[in-house]
């Protein structure tokens, strides 16, 4: 058995490697082939006019035929004025001049059908060419071709001129429409003017464009790519009273109101009948495949989100397109990213498309900045492993091959619309696509040897003399020759038909596999200069010998036999993986508990800790081992607790220190660990520090962060800048006192505190110790984002105005209106929690006993991974994931749900472990946001899932978000909206009304006649005294997930996770020959799916545990690959040895 690694350097031999039979089925042609994309005006010029033709093209075939090509894909050659340089098509019928004529076709066709290689035409769909015979026809009034066109009249201002009929833009600046005088109104052309878009409304045009399809087919071209397919329908005005309505602003406040970005068009983009129009043309295409048996292949091209993209490959049983355009590793990564970014960008796709669709990568093309200009001409040999040996269809842009970059073009020299029409001979660059477009460079002669012109349609890019085919064709090494080499592996059946998992080793190293029946490729890209050793003991039966059989032209690594020590990249391989002591964090179950809602002892409608005592055992009984407490210092209470006026003090109505104590005592004996919340980022403005502040102490003066106001031309005084309070309003108050503003990012009673002054710094790792001391286990550190606000020393002694963020709000007072580049996420953060970390570790290294850090931020993943640590920095262990709450929710589809639990994986650090946060007491209940029925599945999630689990009270029994009145209402963030009726969107009152212990009065919380908040109604029948008693419900399904997780399938076992359809996720989990397998259905409607996708899962499968709404048993056992899921059934399995 052999296992093949192959890196951005080398292809690499080595040993030890599973054998599993698959079942091949007979690929189609385009599933097999590279697609090549040409630029006809820029390929090759026969006639010497500057500017490439068919019979240029046809004369380099044997070209494409060397490069292992199977199919390429002609950008437009109709007849066309070329305004937009053939995407505005006067003849659908015939060939542009420039370009020959239709015997120049029928000779390339004959020449590529000798050589097998495929024609795909660009079939431009959404509009025509003014100069068009059926524009001119409308023009004088035929009503036939009127009506091809969206015509509409304008509308009178009250100046009495004539105005456009609604705010529509053009993606090239501008109106989306023109006047004509001829017919007294104007038509839409939602691309340069010379583009009048077709009027899919009417059956005409339908017909008409089928009509073409055909006429090409019948020629003999073997499918098509469809341009801008989404922009195909407009929304239909009559349901708008007969008037096209304008589209709202996107927000985007980088772009000018002529641009089309300025828009959100929600009325001329992705309208659904576009999806049906594509599925009517798939049926023609497969009219001739009938005849012939050659599937005709449809290629889409659309910018839009990853759900829409996938829609174009059909819907139930209408196909659509083979190959809805994968843009990912062109609009998501660049040279800047990282390997988690690159790994991130090319899981996407493969997460949502259908698992029996095939994906595609495109890294560049006639609209974009070369590959080798957005990556840089060291990563072109690594971007191309990437492109050819995914699973799927690899497309190339010409010139790709061998490294070509974007060609300067003066402004003077500039032609392509995007460019011309900035009006701006500066910055035309940042728009044109004409450096993507500049010639073909063949050889060091004339003009690269595209042409013998004078003068080309674009300059020839500068270099072309070293940069060339011709050059590489005779180097020893070279692009070309590593893309050949490239073409001709993936022929293997490892890459047409082996399976995908992949790994960001760290942040520069991206590593993918690809195996089948017993052979095993490993890609490994280094994104960076940078040296590495890495450990690939990651991936599974990797082991022995290594053989380099390609590499970059940067490796200095030969074909062949190597050591392991390699450079760039160094690697280790071994065939099993060890399993390590565990810390008792890594193991247990984190339950939140929000004390004032928990249980109260003494009958004033609070919780507090006495009763937290009380309950210590229902935790045990649940099989928690450590809980997280929500602030229980004393406080004011303006934000319930998050306001601390001491942080050395237990607040009262929760209890004393004693009672504290005995909690500690208590838990330990239970061997449950007890965890704080430490609120950094702000004091109470009724803690000592700040009221000593306000009487001029300097020392706790310096404690806070002030501002002069400023002074408008009136003499009146406003708050420093425009901050905005997480709470709403001005992050600002003003004190009399002392003269100056005090920064709050939260409620007005929460003032910053100063962590550029170094007593504030000693004073929180006081803090810290005091209550380490007292024999905590650990912090939970809220709203760590906001720690830090910029030095303004950076900006002349004063806090800078923030931007806006362009958020679809236009609330000045809302948080969102600003982008909070000041006070969030600022460098300082993450050294103080490293520095926290190191007074963690003092007792660590006292007592043996790991105390943990927990941050709350809600950030990017790659500023969240920071908290993780930097180098020897140690940080938090567990930089909380939100996805569960802040990506997904009850409408969410199983490839976003995938893709969403993918995320933090994916980022993190190898060497550090996920955690799964579903609920808390600032977010809607998990029955709440998903849905009652998916209670003990996203439980599964959470507590089976690799990584730590961390379980907010009463989500093991399902407890939805209360309701509680506008006079009920407590939280500021409700209240802030001195909004009565709306209030609800705002308020977390609802996820934090009180525990459901029993059906007895305030659902045994308290004896008071009033809580705090109102319980919840239905607690009779939803409460832990019920599920108890019953033998299936959330709480024992919850129970049983918890025993469950200790099984070393779900401690030290591997992962991997697939959307089967919209509605159905699955994941297993497998280590040392135990299997599991988790399936989880989204929705009401009921599935058969085959779950021996997954490897080595076959045959039969043990119900181990299933949520309340499944009919099946424990124990039942079902097959693999026809296993019956109810609807909103979630099944724990275990493969039957």
């Amino acid at each position: 058995m052999r296992t093949i690694v192959l890196l951005s350097s080398l292809v690499i031999l080595c040993s030890g490697n599973i054998i599993r039979e698959e079942n091949e089925r007979e690929l189609e042609w385009w599933e097999t082939s590279i697609i090549y994309q040409i630029y006809p005006r820029s390929f090759a010029d026969s006639d010497g006019d500057g500017v490439g033709d068919l019979p240029g093209i046809t004369s380099k075939l044997q070209y494409i035929k060397e490069l292992g090509v199977g199919a390429i894909w002609l950008s437009p050659i109709f007849k066309s004025p070329m305004y937009d340089f053939g995407y505005d098509i006067a003849d659908f019928y015939d060939i542009h001049d420039e370009f020959g004529n239709m015997e120049d076709f029928e000779e390339l066709l004959e020449k590529a059908n000798e050589l097998d290689i495929k024609i795909v035409l660009d079939l431009v769909p959404n509009h025509t060419s003014n100069e068009s015979m059926w524009f001119q026809e409308a023009l004088n009034g035929n009503e036939k071709y009127y009506n091809y066109f969206v015509w509409e009249d304008g509308v009178i201002d009250k100046n009495g001129n004539r105005q456009p009929p609604n705010n529509w833009r053009s993606h090239f600046r501008g109106s989306a429409w023109e006047y004509r005088e001829e017919v007294g109104k104007y038509y839409l052309h939602q691309f340069v003017v010379g583009q009048p878009d077709l009027n899919y409304r009417n059956p005409d045009v339908i017909n008409e464009m089928k009509d073409i399809i055909r006429f090409w087919l019948g020629k003999g071209v073997a499918g098509f790519r469809v341009d801008a397919v989404n922009c195909l329908f407009e929304v239909d005005k009559e349901l708008f009273g007969g008037k096209y309505p304008d589209e709202p602003l996107s927000g985007r406040l980088d772009v000018d109101p002529n641009s089309h970005d300025y828009l959100s068009h929600i009325y001329t983009k992705d309208q659904n009948e576009t999806y049906y129009m594509v599925y009517e043309w798939r049926d023609v295409f497969d009219e001739f495949k009938e005849k012939d048996g050659l599937q005709r292949v449809m290629m889409t091209e659309v910018y839009a989100s990853i759900q829409d993209v996938v829609r174009y490959f059909g819907e139930s049983d209408k196909k659509g397109a083979q190959m809805p355009f994968n843009f990912d590793l062109i609009t998501d990564v660049d040279a800047s990213s990282s390997a988690a970014d690159i790994k991130r960008a090319v899981d996407k796709f493969l997460t949502y498309m259908p698992v029996d669709k095939s994906a595609n990568w495109v890294v560049g093309n006639h609209d974009q900045s070369r590959m080798a200009t957005r990556y840089g001409s060291s990563l072109v040999d690594g971007i191309n492993m990437i492109v050819l040996l995914l699973p799927g269809v690899g497309v190339t842009y010409m010139g790709e091959e061998i490294g070509m970059v974007d060609g300067f073009v003066s402004w003077e020299d500039t032609v392509d619309p995007s460019g011309c029409n900035t009006n701006d001979p500066i910055n035309y660059v940042s728009a044109s696509r004409d450096p993507e477009r500049t010639p073909f460079q063949w050889n060091s002669e004339k003009n690269a040897g595209f042409s013998v012109a004078d003068k080309t349609w674009l300059p020839v890019a500068e270099g072309y003399q070293t940069l060339n085919v011709e050059a590489q064709k005779e180097a020893e090494r070279s692009h070309l020759k590593v893309y050949q080499a490239l073409a001709k592996l993936r022929q293997e059946k490892e890459f047409r038909y082996g399976r995908y998992d992949s790994l960001a080793i760290n942040k520069d190293i991206f590593v993918f596999r690809r195996w089948y029946n017993g052979e095993t490729y490993l890609v490994l890209v280094n994104m960076r200069d940078a040296e590495y050793e890495i450990d690939l003991r990651y991936f599974e039966n990797v082991s022995g010998e290594a053989r380099v059989v390609v590499r970059s032209i940067q490796s200095p690594k030969n074909e062949g036999l190597v050591t392991l020590v390699l450079l760039p990249v160094v690697f280790v391989l071994a065939n099993c993986q060890n399993e390590r002591e565990l810390e008792w964090w890594e193991t247990t179950v984190f339950y939140q508990i929000y004390p004032r809602s928990f249980m109260d002892s003494d009958g004033d409608g609070i919780g507090d800790l006495k009763g937290i005592t009380s309950k210590l055992e229902y935790l045990k009984e649940l099989g928690i081992g450590a809980t997280w407490l929500s602030p229980m210092f004393q406080s004011p209470m303006y934000d319930f607790g998050y306001d601390i006026s001491d942080f050395y003090k237990v607040h009262d109505e929760y209890g004393t220190m004693e009672d504290f104590d005995n909690l500690i005592k208590k838990a330990n004996e239970l061997d449950i660990k007890i965890v704080l919340d430490f609120v950094p980022n702000h004091s109470s403005n009724e803690s000592f520090w700040f009221e000593e502040a306000l009487k001029g102490d300097e020392k706790y003066y310096d404690y806070f962060v002030w501002e002069d106001g400023v002074i408008d031309e009136n003499g009146l005084m406003y708050p420093p800048n425009n901050w905005n309070s997480v709470f709403r309003k001005s992050a600002w108050e003003y004190r009399e006192e002392v003269g100056k503003y005090y920064l709050h990012q939260f409620v007005i009673g929460q003032p910053d505190l100063n962590y550029r002054n170094p007593d504030v710094v000693e004073e929180m790792k006081n803090v810290i110790r005091f209550w380490l001391d007292k024999g905590v286990a650990g912090f939970r550190v809220d709203a760590i984002a906001h720690l830090f606000e910029v030095d303004k020393k950076l900006f002349d002694g004063k806090y800078p105005d923030e931007p806006l963020s362009g958020q679809s709000t236009d609330d000045p007072q809302n948080y969102d209106y600003l982008d909070h580049i000041y006070t969030k996420d600022q460098e300082e953060t993450f050294d103080m929690v490293y520095q926290w970390r190191e007074v963690f570790d003092e007792y660590k290294q006292k007592d043996g006993l790991t105390r943990v850090m927990m941050t709350e931020a809600y950030s990017s993943p790659q500023i969240t991974m920071k908290y993780f640590g930097n180098g020897e920095k140690e940080g938090a262990q567990m930089p909380f994931n939100f996805v569960l709450i802040s990506d997904v929710n009850g409408k969410s589809t199983a490839a976003e749900m995938k893709y969403a639990l993918d995320k933090f994986l994916t980022f993190k650090p190898m060497d550090k472990l996920a955690n799964w946060v579903a609920g808390n007491h600032d977010n809607n209940r998990v029955a709440s946001r998903f849905s009652p029925e998916l209670v003990d599945g996203i439980n599964m999630i959470v507590l089976l899932l690799p990584g730590i689990a961390v379980t907010y009270m009463g989500e093991e029994i399902g407890m939805v978000d209360g309701f509680v009145s506008w006079e009920d209402t407590v939280d500021p963030s409700g209240c802030n909206t001195d909004d009565p009726i709306n209030y609800v969107s705002a308020s977390r009152d609802p996820e934090r009304t009180p525990f459901q212990w029993s059906s007895e009065k305030n659902a045994g919380f308290s004896s008071a006649d009033k809580t705090w908040l109102p319980v919840a109604e239905g607690y009779e029948n939803l409460n832990v005294e019920i599920q108890r008693n019953v033998e299936r419900s959330h709480l024992n399904v919850y129970k049983k997930l918890v025993k469950l997780r200790a099984e070393p399938a779900f401690r030290y076992g591997r992962y991997e996770s697939a959307a089967f359809n919209a509605d159905i996720l699955a994941f297993r989990r497998w280590h040392d020959g135990d299997v599991y397998v988790v399936v989880i259905n989204l929705r009401e409607q009921a599935y058969t799916i085959d779950l021996s996708y997954f490897d080595n899962v076959s045959g039969g499968l043990e119900v181990v545990v299933n949520n309340i709404q499944s009919e099946k048993n424990i124990g039942d056992v079902l097959q693999a690959e026809s296993l019956s899921v109810a609807g909103n059934e979630s099944l724990v399995l275990k493969l039957v040895k």
